[in-house]
């Protein structure tokens, strides 16, 4: 039971931690980018604007699995085992 309920909290952790790790990027980026206007910086700054948009259905995806497949598995464990308690 302790696996599932660690496994959802590990997705859950590793969804806000990137999102966050990629919007400090993505804010450090930003600064820099009022100022420095060298050609291969904006190529780079572009770039990593994509890939950021990129990753959204990830973070989304990885939130459904944790809030719906990981969910519905705990809940079934917890009726089969009989623990009523919820984390």
């Amino acid at each position: 039971m302790q696996t599932i309920v660690t496994l959802r909290e590990d997705f859950r952790d590793l969804s806000v931690n990137l999102r966050r790790q990629l919007d400090e990027t993505d804010q450090s980026i930003n600064q820099v980018a009022q100022t420095w206007r060298d050609e291969n910086f904006l190529k780079f700054y572009e770039t990593f604007k994509r890939d950021k948009d990129r990753l959204e259905p990830l973070f989304q995806r990885v939130d459904v699995f944790e809030n719906e497949f990981l969910a519905e598995v705990e809940y079934n464990l917890r009726d089969y085992i009989g623990i009523n308690d919820t984390y």
